[in-house]
């Protein structure tokens, strides 16, 4: 049993000097001989399926899977409001159930449109790129800088590299323009996408329905009907199970070396967490000197009590120490920020490992759609797509982010600089002091 399902007791041997926390897999079924897992076949189709003509901007539409649910709505109920006359959906209010619904029918139409737009420049766009094999405008204008004008063929070779050179700045320039085409489509697409979304949610009170709902109701507001994607034929291909695959032995201690190393990281990784946002501070730099004032002097009124820190003028020596401290805690507030941004783009980057969306928005837009796997290759390739733009969007976001905090941090630190010294009438003070004076005003003491 224990080498067939890789149980084991889970008493913890009395002799072991750190505990370690193991999981182990546990069969909750008996074994089997064959594997029933499904294997899609590509070489398989209906004749029905074969007879269709498949519209590409309706198959598998990110609208139609935002809106449904196998489990919504059976029924309209509110949205019964679509089969009313052409003249009240023109004069409906655009707060009221009819003008709500048209709402969402001048969205959905819009997007549908955007994303017909879309297919088309794509298409376009391979098609431009298939019918030039030559080279680009770079290699072709080294070659031009190379030639040899004492070379008897230097004019016929010079004319000739002119000739394919401007029909590669032709290309080049129709492929950058639908580049750019495609690109701007993809946006506009989404956003359509994200406004006929809220429109049907504000429309429907926030209920999703059924495909069949969703086709009657696109039905009476002549919008584009909702498809089932077609599924091949699968197969059963037998797979014999391996009991070696899952096997533990006692002799494996790849699994302790590893939580020791994981335990000694989230160590080193708590440690180095805790003191980022003062290590080697800026502002600890800019106002210590070990030469300095080892005195609070003038300074010791940071001991006093929290009303006189209150009621203080802001030209007294009181006044100026709590002028001081709500810069500090302002900059050290947007020091912790930046270094949770950057944290967050670290782990963002390092969470995907996909391509860039413009080398997979290429890859569309050399598919060809008479190839039978054309489906489901733009399939894949477009949730490729929605999660690289996802990221980059997010990237984008973060780095921002960081850039005005970047910027934020350091304007506070020169104000918390120029307000201590006018605290300290322009005395600089040593680690030690300095972190007595920020021990008396509750702000992060000095590193070493």
């Amino acid at each position: 049993m224990e080498q067939l399902f890789g149980k084991r007791s889970r008493v913890q041997p009395k002799a072991s000097g750190k505990r370690v926390n193991k999981a182990y897999r546990k069969a909750s079924i008996a074994p089997v001989e064959y594997s029933p897992r499904p294997v899609a076949r590509s070489d398989y189709r209906t004749k029905r399926y074969d007879e269709q003509n498949l519209d590409k901007r309706r198959y598998r539409d990110p609208l139609v899977a935002a809106i449904t649910d196998p489990y919504g709505s059976d029924k309209l109920r509110n949205l019964n409001a679509s089969k009313a006359a052409a003249p009240a959906f023109r004069n409906a209010s655009p707060n009221s159930n009819v003008g709500k619904i048209a709402t969402y029918q001048a969205a959905a139409e819009t997007y549908y449109d955007l994303r017909g737009d879309l297919y088309d420049a794509r298409r376009e766009l391979r098609d431009l790129n298939e019918s030039y094999d030559g080279r680009s405008s770079d290699d072709i204008a080294d070659d031009i800088a190379a030639l040899d004008p004492s070379d008897p063929n230097y004019e016929d070779d010079l004319n000739a590299l002119e000739d394919e050179l401007r029909d590669a700045e032709t290309y080049e320039e129709a492929r950058d323009d639908l580049r750019a085409d495609v690109r701007d489509l993809r946006h506009e697409a989404r956003d359509a996408l994200q406004d006929a979304e809220t429109a049907f949610f504000d429309a429907s009170k926030g209920r999703t329905v059924t495909k069949g709902t969703l086709s009657q109701f696109h039905g009476y507001l002549d919008l584009p009907q909702p498809r089932h994607r077609y599924k091949d034929g699968v197969t059963i291909q037998p797979v014999p199970y391996d009991p070696d695959r899952y096997r533990y032995t006692k002799d494996d201690a790849t699994y302790e070396q590893w939580d020791d190393k994981r335990d000694l990281y989230d160590t080193y990784s708590h440690q180095k967490k805790d003191r980022y946002r003062y290590y080697r501070d800026p502002l600890v730099a800019a106002i210590t000197d070990p030469y300095g004032s080892d005195k609070l002097r003038n300074l010791n009124a940071s001991k006093a009590a929290a009303p006189a820190f209150r009621n203080a003028s802001p030209n007294s020596n009181v006044g100026k120490i709590a002028t001081y401290q709500a810069a500090a805690e302002t900059y050290y507030d947007l020091r912790g920020d930046l270094y949770d941004a950057r944290r967050e783009l670290r782990d963002l980057n390092e969470s995907y490992d996909g391509r860039r969306s413009d080398d997979i928005a290429d890859d569309i837009a050399a598919l060809d759609p008479s190839d039978p796997n054309y489906e489901d290759d733009l399939n894949a390739l477009e949730d490729e797509l929605r999660d690289a733009e996802t990221y980059e969007e997010a990237r984008d976001d973060l780095r921002a982010d960081v850039r005005d905090l970047r910027v934020d941090a350091l304007v506070a630190e020169k104000e918390a600089e120029h307000a201590f010294f006018e605290a300290s009438k322009g005395a600089t003070l040593t680690k030690q002091s300095l972190s007595e004076f920020h021990s008396n005003l509750q702000l992060p003491l000095p590193g070493r």
